[in-house]
């Protein structure tokens, strides 16, 4: 018999054994969390490694589809799509329908029935039921037997129908927003974004090649836009301004005889090099607030990285402090992040130092077409 107590080195090896053989998987949202706990699944999740699960587990004899990345549990619900459904499809469409039809089974809102959650929701079927989804078949068959079709309403709602031999058989329609397609509320996600931006760890995007032919000239010197488009109005865009050298190489305008456009590059640019930090105020319902700092560039990967896309544009300027507004917006969750920040042009020239900034985050992007309808007033 092995005295531990003699071999310390043993303990540890022993101790550290244990702890990666059961190593705990977070969650990306207190429902879930509900979800594996009622599930009796809590301990199995947080033994598995990063991938895509299929048939793992089970409810009612109807498999489950579990999905882990970085360490986290993003997905349980029941297995309606398949991997070719997700190489082609929106993930949170898929990810929601999946999840709303399992908590609605699993009871976990205890205080509606299914039939009075779904009116509160606005899920609404307009061919067939729920109970189609208890009769798909297997992956192998899935494809021959039904085709899915997934639509945008105006960036109001989606419609998922499945059809065989080109005629629905099922349908139904939901809203897009945010709460809704990942089952949180504003508190659960205003608490959640500053671990949300720190734990993205997907590299930055590519820096874009830009050509001669993308750009258009101005009547200035060495001045090239790149057109993009706006947001409700023409001064919040998200064109990008670009020099080119004596070797005819094209790198982004910064300098501060083009302030406007410099600031326009920083924003919205993610791999433009600075070491900016952004001292953020969270504003948070109940007129509560989180105060944090993150680089600039991280936040910026993180919007990006989350589907989102940005729009800049200068609200004043008084030669020492430019005052902006930076959107990020992300048409296929319906939110807007609204970022008002303080810039000193001191660290124009340096591209360092602090941002403060005024951030109000995951606003429906129908709250915000309202508020500029009566900023036009």
């Amino acid at each position: 018999m092995v005295n531990i107590l003699r071999y310390p080195s043993f303990v540890f090896l022993l101790f550290t054994g244990w702890l990666s053989s059961v190593a705990q998987n977070e969650y990306r949202t207190d429902l879930l969390a509900l979800m594996a706990s009622k599930l009796k699944i809590a301990e199995q999740l947080d033994t598995l490694k990063d991938s895509v699960y299929y048939e793992l587990v089970s409810y009612r004899k109807r498999p489950l589809t579990v999905i882990v990345d970085n360490h986290r549990v993003e997905h349980i619900g029941y297995h309606l799509f398949t991997n070719e459904h997700r190489d082609v499809f929106h993930t949170p469409v898929i990810n929601f329908l999946e999840r709303y039809f399992l908590e609605l089974d699993m009871g976990i809102d205890s205080i509606h029935t299914m039939k009075d959650k779904m009116e509160n929701d606005n899920v609404r079927f307009h061919k067939g039921s729920s109970k189609f989804f208890g009769n798909l078949p297997n992956d192998s068959l899935y494809h021959v037997s039904y085709s899915v079709n997934i639509q945008s309403l105006n960036e109001r709602g989606y419609s998922v129908e499945w059809l065989k031999d080109s005629v629905v058989v099922c349908g139904l329609s939901f809203p897009i927003e945010y709460a809704v397609l990942t089952g949180t509320d504003m508190v659960e996600y205003q608490n959640r974004l500053r671990n949300e931006i720190e734990r993205d760890t997907l590299k930055s995007p590519e820096v874009p090649k830009v050509t001669r032919e993308r750009l258009k000239k101005q009547w200035q010197e060495n001045y090239y836009i790149l057109k993009g488009d706006y947001y409700y109005f023409e001064s919040l865009n998200n064109h990008q301004f670009f020099v080119m050298d004596s070797l005819e190489q094209i790198r982004p305008m910064y300098d501060s005889l083009h302030v406007v456009e410099s600031l326009h590059n920083l924003f919205t640019m993610p791999f433009f090099e600075n070491k900016y930090t952004l001292d953020i105020k969270l504003i948070k319902y109940g007129f509560k607030k989180e105060l944090f700092s993150v680089p600039l560039k991280q936040w910026l990967r993180f919007c990006l990285n989350s589907g989102c896309k940005p729009y800049f544009g200068i609200i004043s300027n008084d030669g020492k402090t430019v005052v902006c507004e930076l959107i990020m917006r992300n048409s296929d969750m319906a939110y807007v992040h609204v970022m008002n920040i303080t810039f000193d042009l001191q660290t124009l020239e340096k591209r360092e130092g602090n941002i403060k900034a005024r951030l109000n985050c995951y606003i429906p992007t129908a709250r915000i077409k309202y508020l500029f309808e009566e900023i036009k007033r």
